[in-house]
């Protein structure tokens, strides 16, 4: 059974291979029964800051990486974090899949802020920033 520690270890380790699909299996294998694991939101930090080691690599749409992130309490804080320091393709997309769900008038008005300055920050991809264009028409913002 995996630990947090090894998860975090293997996160940290974690080089993307050219074939995406190769990087999909391998982050299944890493994730492989960890959401049984007691303390788990402590790898949340690594699972970001993989994502910003890698911004333009394909890490899964939406892969484990984000299904992990959305199962663990209060992953948006470190989400808005995450996008302010380097946006990418697959923290945009939840952005946008927040954007999706049921908010009040406040709660959309911050993620769609947040959506919009993360297409405009430097180190944005530019396939992530192609992204924040069509989910900001798409949201009608």
């Amino acid at each position: 059974m995996n630990t947090v520690e090894s998860v975090i270890a293997a996160l940290s380790a974690f080089e993307p291979s050219s074939i995406d699909t190769e990087n999909v299996h391998r982050l299944y294998e890493i994730f492989n029964g960890f959401r049984s694991v007691p303390g788990r939101e402590r790898a949340a930090p690594a699972i970001y800051a993989l994502l910003e080691r890698f911004p333009g690599a394909d890490l899964g749409s939406p892969g484990p990486l984000v299904h992990e992130m959305e199962a663990m309490p209060e992953y948006q804080t470190l989400l808005v974090a995450s996008l302010r320091r380097q946006p990418c393709d697959l923290t945009v997309w939840m952005v946008n899949r927040i954007l999706n769900s049921e908010l009040n008038t406040e709660q959309r008005k911050m993620w769609l802020s947040e959506l919009q300055a993360a297409g405009q920050h430097p180190h944005c991809p530019g396939s992530a920033r192609e992204s924040v264009a069509e989910f900001l028409e798409y949201q009608n913002a």
